[in-house]
């Protein structure tokens, strides 16, 4: 069936590819802060709607512990999307993190990203272990 035949919505994509392939281990439970994969198992990780969902207020040192361990799977970049909140300002706290993750040797960047919601442009934070 040609892909844009489907008419399942994305989240009725992901269920049954979950169900039909779990058992087989293309999924893998875990959860933040410690990932059940060894060091930089990935080329690249991403991480949507995980550390700055749902309140204007977080735990600085949670998200830290977080990233540091996105970061240790990922053998190249770690790209966490979305870190605005829907009037396109950035989350409150996320210079701090940016602050915390660099004194860990963790650097960031902030890249734009076109919105997938039709309202131009978001920012995602990118990701990467500093040079030691």
């Amino acid at each position: 069936m040609p892909a844009d035949a489907d008419r399942r919505t994305p989240a009725e994509r992901f269920r049954d590819d979950y169900q039909a392939h779990y058992a087989h281990g293309r999924y893998v439970a875990g959860a933040l802060p410690r990932l059940p994969f060894f060091d930089a198992t990935f080329d690249l990780v991403l991480c949507g709607r995980l550390l700055f969902a749902g309140s204007d207020e977080f735990d600085v040192e949670a998200q830290v512990a977080a990233c540091r361990d996105l970061v240790r799977v990922s053998a190249g970049e770690t790209r966490l999307h979305p870190v605005c909140r829907s009037d396109g300002r950035l989350f409150p706290g996320v210079a701090r993190l940016r602050r915390e993750l660099k004194a860990v040797g963790i650097g960031s960047e902030l890249s734009t990203v076109e919105s997938n919601f039709g309202a131009g442009e978001d920012s995602m934070l990118v990701l990467k272990r500093l040079a030691s």
